[in-house]
């Protein structure tokens, strides 16, 4: 409470356990335990011989509960399941956007776009710099959340990108999409940069289905 209400700011060293505990009117072994706790969620760092300082809270270390959660909860249509909320979060994101998007995100997409054309025959770091479109295109809508809520499935993201790229054709396609979407925010026109994105996910669904047809296929000749 301290932090959140800017008493303790970022880059503050907080009191020494005796006089956090005698401040909060609990023992210090409560004030260790909080301070192990919140130093795990990223909001508190512990530099051994120089005290407890505030951090700024990192997008993943807020995302890293969700992203676990989405693990352990693991279900057999995990990728229809994906497919669905990435159209609920990234045709949205594409639209706000092409609307607020500065030219310093603009350059960012562009970075991450080039990077894709570097990396066009070379599918691991393709699907890293596919991704890294993607949470540009959310940071672009200077919303806070969306960036939050695509790194906690940034993992299962990853999957599916590097899976669809095993499908024939994959990396023209996606150069081909993320170029469209790129155009249509350079442009600000958000109902386009939507339909561009809904185009987009809906051909990766079916980069996707091809390539775990391939690999059924290859498992079953053997």
């Amino acid at each position: 409470q301290l932090i959140v209400a800017e008493s303790l700011k970022l880059g503050d060293r907080l009191p020494g356990e005796r006089a956090l505990a005698a401040q909060l009117g609990v023992s210090r072994t409560v004030v260790r335990e909080a301070i192990g706790v919140l130093a795990e969620r990223g909001l508190l760092r512990v530099r051994q011989g120089r005290g407890t300082f505030v951090c700024d809270l990192d997008v993943k270390d807020a995302a890293a509960p969700i992203g676990l959660l989405m693990k352990m909860r693991k279900c057999p249509d995990e990728t229809v399941q994906l497919a669905e909320v990435r159209t609920t979060i990234e045709v949205e994101t594409a639209g706000l956007a092409a609307e607020r998007a500065t030219p310093q995100d603009v350059g960012h997409l562009r970075d991450a776009l080039d990077a894709m054309h570097l990396f066009r025959t070379q599918p691991q770091q393709f699907a890293e710099q596919d991704l890294a479109f993607h949470l540009a295109l959310a940071t672009a809508t200077h919303n806070t959340l969306y960036p939050v809520l695509l790194q906690a499935i940034d993992q299962l993201l990853s999957q599916i990108i590097a899976l669809s790229l095993a499908a024939p054709g994959a990396m023209d396609a996606g150069l081909y999409h993320h170029e469209r979407i790129l155009q249509a925010v350079v442009a600000r026109r958000s109902d386009r940069a939507r339909e561009c994105m809904r185009e987009h996910l809906m051909a990766s669904a079916d980069l996707v289905a091809a390539a775990q047809a391939s690999l059924a296929l290859g498992l079953a000749e053997r």
